[in-house]
C-alpha cells in the first residue's frame, strides 16, 4: 500500500475529527408554548426562565448546522434533527457512521416557567436537573429509547404514557394521576395523588413510592408493579403473569380480580375480596374475607 495512499486516509481522519471538535451554540426566544417535542439523540436539560420568558439554547456540532431546527408551532417547540437531509450529504453522512464514529454534539437547554405536554422520543434524553414545574395539567409521552431524569411536577391532573423502551424517573404531585405502561418502559416514580389509575402489561416495569386514596391497576402480560407507601383502597384486574408487590403499600379494602398465573402480595387491613382463577394471592393483615369465586387458586396468609 503507497505512503500516498496512507496519507490520504489520515487527512480523511484529520479532517472528520477537525469538523467534528468544532460547535456552535445558538439561542431564541418565543412566544409561549406549553408542549415540548424531542427525538432523535438529543440531550436536554431544563432550567428555571427567572423572567417568564421561553427560550432555547442549543450547542451542536457545526456541520450540523443546516439540519438542526428549534422552532414553535401551535404552541409545539419542536427539537428536530432532519435527519433525511443529513444523510443525503455524504460527508456529514460518514462522520456518524461506522463502528468507532463520533456520536453527534446535540444539546439544547430549555428555559420555560411551565410547560403542560412533553413527548419525547428517540434516544433523546431530557435531564430537568431538579426543576420543579407547576400545571394544572401535566402529560408526557415516552417512547423508543428515550429517557428521563429529575422532573418534579406539581398538577391537578397528570398523565403518563410510556411504551417500547422509554425509561423515566421523576416526581409527580397531582389530584388524578393515570399511567399507562406498555411494551418495556421503566418507569420511576415517586407521587403523591388522590386517585391513581395504574395500567402495565408487555413486561413493563413500575417502581412507585408514595401515597393515595382510591388506586385501581390493571396488569398483564408478565408487567410487574412494586408499590411503597399507602392507600385506602386497590382494585386490581391482574391477567397472564403479572405481578403486583404491595407488600410496602398497606391498605384497607383490596378488591381482585385475577386469573391466568398472576400473582399478588400485600397488606390488607379491613375488607378483602376475591375472585380468582388459576391466579395467587399473598396477604398479610386480619381483613373481612368476601369470595367471590376461586379456582385453581392460591390464597395465603402470612
Amino acid at each position: 500500500m503507497s505512503k500516498k495512499f496512507f496519507a490520504t486516509i489520515i487527512g480523511i481522519t484529520a479532517l472528520a475529527m477537525t469538523l467534528q471538535a468544532q460547535t456552535i451554540t445558538k439561542s431564541q426566544e418565543y412566544s409561549a408554548f406549553n408542549t415540548i417535542e424531542v427525538g432523535d439523540s438529543f440531550n436536554v436539560s431544563f432550567k428555571p426562565s427567572e423572567s417568564g420568558n421561553y427560550m432555547a439554547e442549543w450547542t451542536i456540532d457545526t456541520v450540523l448546522e443546516n439540519y438542526v431546527a428549534v422552532y414553535v408551532k401551535n404552541k409545539t417547540l419542536y427539537v428536530d434533527l432532519d435527519e433525511r437531509a443529513m444523510n443525503k450529504d455524504k460527508e456529514v453522512k460518514a462522520l456518524y457512521k461506522g463502528r468507532n464514529a463520533a456520536k453527534p454534539v446535540l444539546n439544547v437547554i430549555i428555559k420555560v416557567p411551565a410547560f403542560q405536554t412533553l413527548k419525547i422520543t428517540d434516544d433523546a434524553v431530557v435531564d430537568a436537573m431538579g426543576t420543579n414545574f407547576e400545571n394544572n395539567d401535566f402529560n408526557l409521552e415516552a417512547t423508543g429509547n428515550a429517557k428521563v431524569n429529575n422532573l418534579t411536577v406539581n398538577a391537578k391532573k397528570g398523565s403518563i404514557k410510556m411504551q417500547k423502551s422509554a425509561v423515566v424517573t421523576m416526581n409527580l404531585t397531582a389530584n388524578d394521576l393515570e399511567i399507562e405502561l406498555k411494551n418495556n418502559a421503566v418507569l420511576n416514580l415517586n407521587q403523591d395523588s388522590k386517585n391513581l389509575k395504574i395500567q402495565a402489561e408487555q413486561n413493563a416495569v413500575l417502581t412507585l413510592t408514595g401515597g393515595s386514596n382510591a388506586v385501581e391497576i390493571e396488569c398483564k402480560n408478565a408487567s410487574k408493579t412494586n408499590l411503597s407507601g399507602s392507600a385506602t383502597s386497590i382494585n386490581l384486574i391482574a391477567k397472564d403473569r403479572a405481578e403486583v408487590d404491595a407488600t410496602r403499600f398497606p391498605v384497607k379494602d383490596l378488591t381482585v380480580n385475577m386469573k391466568n398465573n398472576s400473582k399478588f402480595n400485600g397488606n390488607v387491613s379491613s375488607n378483602l375480596s376475591l375472585e380468582m382463577d388459576g391466579a395467587s394471592l399473598t396477604f398479610s393483615g386480619n381483613p373481612d374475607i368476601k369470595i367471590v369465586s376461586l379456582s385453581k387458586a392460591t390464597v395465603a396468609h402470612q
